[in-house]
């Protein structure tokens, strides 16, 4: 099973790049991030990453800020 900080990176990596969706994720893999990142992942990967989050995690990140 994949660690789940590589995971992080890539997200914030190409939320940075300006990636706001899956599909601009799987763009960005195939550019120049292999260069910068040696965590970068699947966009399927990712997905399944932030579909894991609940309702919950929502809660207590909105508690937070």
């Amino acid at each position: 099973m994949l660690s789940r900080p590589p995971r992080r990176w890539a997200l914030i990596a190409g939320m940075a790049a300006g990636a706001d969706s899956i599909d601009d994720m799987d763009r960005l893999r195939h550019g120049a991030m292999r260069r910068l990142f040696t965590g970068v992942r699947a966009p399927s990967t990712l997905g399944s990453f932030l579909r894991s989050f609940t309702h919950g995690h929502v809660k207590q990140l909105h508690a937070v800020a």
